[in-house]
Parts: C-alpha cells; sequence; structure tokens
C-alpha cells in the first residue's frame, strides 16, 4: 500500500506527524506565531526554505537529490545494510528492538552531529540547518542532502548492520521524527 503512494513511501508518516505538530504549535501559540501564518502572509525567504525541505522530504526529492550528490554511495549503504547484516538484533522482540533502535539512533545522532557536522569540512552543509530565523516544527526537515547522507552513514549505516527489524526501524523513526520536530518547535519546553 506505502509504494502507492507518490513521492518517498518513507515519508507517509510524516504526513500525519507534520499537521498534528502544527496543530500543536497553532494551540499552544496561536495564529499570530504561527510558522504557516507567516510562510503564507509574510513569505519570508526563511519560511520559504523551510517550506522547500518538508516538501523534498515527502516528495522524495531529498532522497534522489541525497543520492546524486554522494554519487551514488547513498544507494550503495541500502545494498551494504540489506546484504550484510550482522543479524545481532533481527531476533530482538519488536518491544525491544524499538528502544534499543531509539538509543543507539539517539547516540550516534548526537556523537555523530557533534564531531562531524559541526566539523569544519562539513560545516557549510550543516549550517543550511541553523540558518532558520525562528525554530519551528518546519526546522526540522531543513537538511542539505549531503548532510542526509552522512547521518545515513553513521546511523543506517551501522543499525541496518545490526540487523534491527524494517518494522524496528518504522516504529522507532516515527519517534525519532516526533522528538525531532518537538526539539525544533516554538513550544514552551524548558
Amino acid at each position: 500500500v506505502l509504494t502507492q503512494v507518490p513521492g518517498d513511501p518513507d515519508a507517509v508518516p510524516l504526513l500525519v506527524l507534520i499537521p498534528a505538530a502544527l496543530v500543536l504549535e497553532l494551540m499552544v501559540n496561536g495564529w499570530p506565531r504561527h510558522p504557516l501564518r507567516r510562510l503564507l502572509f509574510e513569505s519570508r525567504p526563511s519560511d520559504r526554505i523551510d517550506a522547500f525541505y518538508i516538501i523534498a522530504s515527502i516528495t522524495g526529492l531529498e532522497r534522489l537529490l541525497t543520492i546524486v550528490l554522494s554519487f551514488g554511495l547513498a544507494a550503495l549503504t541500502d545494498q551494504v545494510v540489506d546484504t550484510r547484516s550482522l543479524h545481532i538484533a533481527s531476533h530482538l522482540p519488536i518491544w525491544a528492538a524499538v528502544p534499543a533502535l531509539w538509543f543507539l539512533a539517539e547516540f550516534l545522532d548526537y556523537w555523530g552531529h557533534r564531531l562531524v557536522m559541526h566539523s569544519p569540512l562539513l560545516w557549510p552543509f550543516h549550517a543550511v540547518h541553523h540558518a532558520a530565523e525562528d525554530m519551528t516544527v518546519l526546522t526540522a526537515f531543513r537538511q542539505h542532502p549531503l548532510e542526509a547522507f552522512t547521518q545515513s552513514l553513521w546511523f543506517f549505516l551501522p543499525a541496518g548492520l545490526l540487523g534491527f527489524p524494517p518494522e524496528a526501524f518504522l516504529i522507532a523513526g516515527m519517534i525519532i521524527s516526533c522528538h525531532s520536530m518537538l526539539l525544533h518547535s516554538n513550544l514552551p519546553f524548558p
């Protein structure tokens, strides 16, 4: 069923998560401070860039750009994960695989982000994310395609090689997406 959806089938959960997060921001902050109001009526460049990256995520353009800009290496990582899996985590029940994958993702993302994306070599690509004028749920998707590729190297490749089941990737991915949107949102969190 998911493969019949136009665009990127992996982005289908985003079609639920993004509107839910936007409604939450609307309920908490009201329409005057809402990113959609700014996008529709103020048309600031920063908001248009956020909109572009969300559309690129949902339509599959981000994945295509990631593969092209990585000279096909992003597609190769998918093949390595599928064929050389160590299967260490493949026998975990889903209730154990999801939190294990989430913990692994948070650990790898923190250190990969800190050591790789903030390095002098890759900062110009990561600066796209930090260039947003305001933090909103839309900002979570502002990511250069080469940054998406490097993230796949330090997260998806190790997690895939460990053999986590696809269901764990789907569920943990939705949790991680929700967490990322909340971290980037304009909501009153400490």
